[in-house]
């Protein structure tokens, strides 16, 4: 679009996004200030203007569209500018092709559809792509230029748990957090590891308010999207989260998730291996770069870091080599669940985020790129077989004895199995009992998939790993 447009939908998009953030950090405040019992009424404020934000987008949207105007397109030099003169750096990864090819291609998915009923994602994937993934990573080299010392600092035997998706991950995620000596990633420092003004750096007070404010985020995010993504996969700013936004600053398909399936997200990294080690290595700064900070606030020593990393995402499981070169030492527990189910719910999970995102695929369309991910992912651990550090665990048997599967898991992996480890993960499972936010259905059959074809293709695996 001509060079005015650009200009106009970059302030457009500025605008709505000082207003929300407006509308956070006013109700954070009043929070602060009228104490917890207010806190529901809040929610509640805030639910509703960022509900009448985000239908005043779609409607000058849809003016727009009828007038055959672009509203809120991205431009791969106007969102990489804005963020460049903001830190007042250039980003290097501007000399990485592969880099640029992924920012253009996630650029042309935010542009493909100029329909008013997708004005709302174009403005909410346009925002991830400049303060998340371009503004995240300059905020890292930054940081890194800064200190370079970061890239001393061990990450000793992380721990990844993998598998094709769907399949309990995310509660032996949380059950292995509860080990004292591992760390984890949490949703605000995956989207804003450090603060603009680099004053603030080290400042314990910066990461409290910043944690506050993605609490209330998360809070209003339920509220606004029905509760969808809390049947599906509910966060919060204090709990452990999956590792897939910090990947999507280097391989886009968090991002490119939102409008395509799984498979399609990522399908443009399986052929080019090195590319995937390049995004695998900037993981590892991320890491050295949040440990080191957690460290220099901590007042502790770097070179003594105790912490180990439980990190999971079904984004790594098609990558176990890679990431066994980058983590030598790395430990990766893999979770198997009956595919028919897996698939099922994989759907479900990418129809919840199409909703939110205007993508437009269609049930049909879901089915076959879910069951095409999970038949890749199943074929890559049949043939990998059961490498040194690898460890496979059933779904059923987690969730009939989680503190069991978590002694075993922990034996293997190197971690001490206490009893007030014990008591941890059993306060845990108590104040997070299962379908917390409702039950959350699915059906092959609602995607076009029958249960005797899914079982069919997957034949091999199924019976490899017993599900």
């Amino acid at each position: 679009p001509p060079e005015p447009y650009i200009n106009m939908n970059a302030a457009i998009t500025a605008w709505f996004t000082r207003l929300q953030f407006h509308f956070l950090k006013s109700a954070v405040a009043a929070v602060k200030l009228l104490g917890t019992m207010s806190s529901w009424l809040t929610v509640f404020v805030v639910s509703a203007l960022t509900s009448l934000l985000y239908i005043g987008i779609r409607l000058v949207g849809t003016l727009c569209s009828l007038l055959g105007l672009p509203f809120i397109q991205a431009n791969v030099e106007t969102l990489l500018g804005e963020k460049e003169a903001l830190f007042d750096r250039r980003l290097s990864l501007r000399s990485n092709a592969k880099w640029m090819n992924g920012l253009r291609l996630a650029v042309d998915l935010i542009n493909s559809d100029s329909s008013g009923s997708a004005a709302r994602g174009r403005y909410l994937m346009r925002r991830a792509l400049s303060k998340l993934i371009i503004g995240g990573a300059l905020n890292v080299e930054r940081a890194i230029a800064r200190h370079p010392e970061i890239l001393a600092v061990p990450v000793r035997k992380p721990v990844f748990i993998t598998g094709v998706g769907r399949n309990g991950s995310t509660l032996l995620h949380n059950l292995l957090s509860c080990y004292p000596t591992t760390t984890y990633l949490t949703l605000p420092e995956m989207q804003e590891p450090l603060p603009l003004d680099t004053s603030q750096e080290f400042d314990s007070k910066w990461v409290q308010e910043r944690q506050r404010q993605w609490e209330l985020f998360c809070e209003v995010g339920r509220k606004t999207l029905l509760d969808l993504h809390a049947l599906s996969h509910p966060v919060n700013g204090t709990n452990p989260e999956e590792c897939t936004l910090m990947l999507r600053r280097y391989n886009f398909a968090g991002l490119r998730l939102s409008r395509e399936g799984v498979y399609g997200s990522i399908e443009w990294l399986l052929a080019d291996e090195d590319y995937v080690y390049e995004v695998y290595q900037a993981y590892k700064r991320e890491l050295q770069l949040l440990l080191y900070y957690k460290c220099v606030r901590e007042n502790k020593n770097t070179e003594m870091v105790g912490s180990r990393y439980v990190l999971k995402s079904f984004y790594h499981t098609p990558f176990h080599d890679v990431i066994r070169d980058v983590f030598p030492d790395a430990y990766i527990v893999r979770l198997h669940r009956d595919p028919v189910k897996t698939v099922a719910s994989l759907c479900s999970l990418v129809e919840t985020i199409h909703r939110s995102y205007g993508g437009k695929m269609s049930r049909a369309e879901l089915g076959r790129d879910s069951l095409k991910w999970t038949d890749l992912v199943c074929q890559r651990m049949v043939c990998e077989g059961v490498p040194a550090n690898t460890m496979d665990i059933r779904y059923e048997d987690l969730i009939y004895d989680p503190v069991g599967v978590c002694g075993r898991v922990a034996a293997f992996v190197g971690l001490e199995h206490s009893e007030e480890v014990v008591d941890r993960i059993r306060h845990y499972l108590d104040k997070s009992p299962r379908h917390k936010y409702g039950v959350h259905t699915y059906s092959s059959d609602q995607y076009g998939l029958s249960g005797t074809d899914i079982r069919k293709r997957l034949r091999q695996y199924c019976e490899e790993f017993k599900v």
